[in-house]
């Protein structure tokens, strides 16, 4: 399976970002912005440990697995619709 092209908005670039939640646990999330250092100092206060990881370059779209899976469910007969 092929990813998507991540696509800038407005010459802005889309980042992939972690940060952690109340949960302790480690969260990602797509940020854009034209620089990683600006991106961190404008949204730390709102994402806990907030780091810049890299430039999204791909994605899956989630219903695609999705997909996947209905086709799978119709080949075995688990599913007619």
């Amino acid at each position: 399976m092929k990813g998507v092209p991540a696509k800038s908005i407005g010459g802005m670039k889309p980042w992939l970002c972690s940060y952690k939640g109340d949960n302790g646990l480690t969260f990602g999330n797509t940020i854009y912005g034209t620089d990683p250092d600006q991106i961190e100092a404008d949204h730390a206060d709102r994402f806990r440990d907030l780091s810049v990881d890299g430039e999204l370059l791909a994605s899956f779209p989630v219903s695609a697995g999705k997909e996947r899976a209905i086709r799978r469910q119709e080949r075995q007969g688990e599913r007619t619709t």
